[in-house]
């Protein structure tokens, strides 16, 4: 594995797992599946999918993923333009202070 495949796949699974409990549990796996097999570009397709779909808020790391996920991807023209700056363009979510 390359260390940009090895980069890809940390940023990938760190997402899933930020926003696993918001998605089905079929778009879960699927994601997962993509990730093993090492279909990075349709595992981040669906992952800003999901979250554009289903309207997931995001915190302000998952955020920062997403964005470096999306300059690898687009790049190649693989992520839907309009989908990835809708799922950028949110407001990261906040914690209350403890």
């Amino acid at each position: 594995m390359t260390e940009t495949s090895n980069y890809r796949v940390i940023r990938l699974r760190s997402i899933l797992a930020a926003i696993g409990d918001s998605l089905s549990p079929e778009t879960s796996d699927d994601i997962a599946s993509f990730i093993d097999a090492g279909e990075d570009g349709l595992a981040a397709d669906t992952i800003f999918c999901a979250i554009s779909e289903g309207d997931i808020l995001l915190d302000a790391d998952t955020v920062t993923d997403l964005a470096a996920i999306a300059d690898l991807y687009n790049l190649f023209g693989d992520l839907d333009p309009g989908i990835a700056v809708a799922v950028l363009d949110q407001q990261p979510r906040s914690y209350p202070a403890m």
